[in-house]
């Protein structure tokens, strides 16, 4: 007789499978896109805003707290008044880079037709 185990919780399941927990951030719409744009430095949240051109300010924002949360980006606060915050990665966002070298890596192998789009390192 096979002894069922109780269902796991979704914060149980991440503990166990790091490219879950990892694709549950990365998979969410733009964030690896912010991530690409942050790698060449910082920049303030209109300079992302305007490099990813059709994201939303909510969509951003959201964005940016979760990977904040995550400790992938870090927010500088330079000035109250105005309003003057930088984005940069942490070192852990910066470790992203060898993620996204690899997924261009193969994607130049295996998708030819996408040979003409820009590496993770701008090239």
């Amino acid at each position: 007789m096979a002894v069922s185990r109780p269902e796991m919780r979704r914060d149980e399941r991440l503990i166990h499978c790091p490219v879950e927990a990892t694709m549950d951030i990365l998979n969410q719409k733009w964030t690896l896109h912010i991530i690409r744009q942050l790698l060449t430095g910082k920049k303030r949240f209109n300079e992302l805003s305007h490099c990813l051109g059709g994201v939303n300010s909510r969509t951003l924002r959201d964005r940016l707290k979760v990977l904040e949360r995550e400790e992938i980006v870090c927010r500088t606060v330079l000035s109250a008044i105005p309003p003057w915050v930088e984005y940069d990665l942490t070192e852990k966002g910066r470790a992203l880079n060898r993620v996204i070298e690899s997924i261009a890596d193969w994607g130049m192998e295996w998708m030819p037709a996408a040979h003409h789009c820009a590496d993770a390192s701008g090239h």
